[in-house]
C-alpha cells in the first residue's frame, strides 16, 4: 500500500486532520476520525454516485454525517480501505476510467459480484486487492 497515494486520494493532510508520513500516522488519523469532506474526495476518485458510496458507508449514515463534525474510526477506516483499492485499480489499469469501470463490472472471480460491492468489509477489499494484484502480474482474473 502506498500511504501517500491513499492520503492524497482522500484529500490530504487538511482533510484527514494532520500530516501523514507513515502507516502509524494514518492509523492515528483514522482513530481520530476524518472530516466528512474525505467522502467527497473518495467519490471523485472513483466517480461514485451517492448510491454507490452507500455500498461503502450505508446511505443512512451518510445522511447523518452532513451534520457531524468527524467520521467515526470505522467510517474513516472504510474510506481508507476503499481509497487503497481504487488507487491500486488506477495503477493496475493505468487508466482511471477503465479502472473505475472495472470496479462496477460483475466479476466471475468474485462470484459475479462487482468489486465495488465488496468494499464494505475488510475481507471483501482484500479479495479485490488480490485480484488486482493478479491482473497486475498478467494472471487472468
Amino acid at each position: 500500500m502506498n500511504v501517500l497515494a491513499t492520503v492524497e486520494a482522500l484529500g490530504g493532510a487538511a482533510v484527514l486532520g494532520g500530516e501523514i508520513r507513515s502507516e502509524t500516522d494514518l492509523i492515528e488519523r483514522v482513530e481520530e476520525g476524518f472530516s466528512p469532506e474525505a467522502i467527497q474526495h473518495l467519490m471523485r476518485l472513483g466517480d461514485l454516485s451517492e448510491a454507490e458510496m452507500g455500498q461503502i458507508i450505508p446511505r443512512r449514515t451518510l445522511a447523518h454525517l452532513k451534520t457531524r463534525e468527524r467520521l467515526s474510526a470505522e467510517q474513516s477506516d472504510r474510506l481508507v480501505r476503499a481509497a487503497e483499492v481504487f488507487t491500486l485499480a488506477h495503477t493496475t489499469f493505468g487508466d482511471r476510467e477503465k479502472a473505475n469501470g472495472w470496479m462496477r463490472d460483475p466479476n466471475r472471480a468474485l462470484g459475479g459480484k462487482t468489486p465495488l460491492s465488496l468494499l464494505r468489509t475488510g475481507s471483501g477489499a482484500r479479495l479485490v486487492e488480490q485480484i488486482l494484484t493478479r491482473i497486475g502480474y498478467g494472471v487472468y482474473s
